[in-house]
């Protein structure tokens, strides 16, 4: 058998291992561990801690990073201070646009920045925001439109940047494990 049949022969064992893992209503993640141990069992490599553990980890440190950061960003939510800067900034330069809108800019951006995910921008600011704007007269499409285009820029805005973090990872991973390679 050439590799290509045998490789499709471990793709359909994987498919269909995800597919059964799916109708039993296991989570994706799961669904995924399960196509994946398919996939070595069929392979003939069995069962590999070593691997399975590797693989676990990799992105341990993207997953710390932004679960410490969306609880930091939703305690300050959660304790007013979010609503208390916008409050005072829309009662300082509500008549100064211009301002109120870099200054609305530079808030949309930290949780983000912060956490390195843009829906963090939206779930944390992106509500007390849009009010501003729309306060403003801005239109409701307009106002969708700065969340959403904050919120992917906040994704890649320092310190924090997933995107970067995760391309790193992928890159590093041949060299990162047990073995000492």
């Amino acid at each position: 058998m050439d590799l290509t049949t045998f490789a499709l022969i471990i793709l359909c064992v994987m498919v269909a291992a995800y597919a059964i893992a799916k109708v039993l209503k296991l989570s994706t993640e799961i669904s995924m561990f399960v196509a994946a141990v398919a996939g070595c069992i069929a392979g003939g490599f069995g069962i590999s801690p070593r691997h399975i553990a590797e693989g676990a980890i990799t992105y341990l440190d993207i997953n710390l990073i932004f679960i410490t950061a969306t609880l930091f960003m939703n305690i300050l939510k959660e304790s007013g201070g979010v609503a208390f800067v916008v409050r005072a900034m829309f009662k300082r330069f509500r008549r100064q646009r211009a301002i109120l809108l870099v200054l609305l800019t530079i808030l949309l951006l930290i949780p983000g920045a912060l956490t390195g995910a843009g829906s963090v921008t939206v779930l944390i600011t992106g509500g007390m925001a849009s009010t501003v704007l729309l306060g403003l007269g801005v239109p409701k499409v307009k106002t969708a439109a700065i969340v959403f285009i904050l919120a992917g820029l906040s994704a890649a805005a320092p310190p924090i940047s997933l995107w970067a973090m995760m391309t790193a990872a992928g890159v590093n991973m041949p060299y990162v494990g047990f073995s000492g390679r």
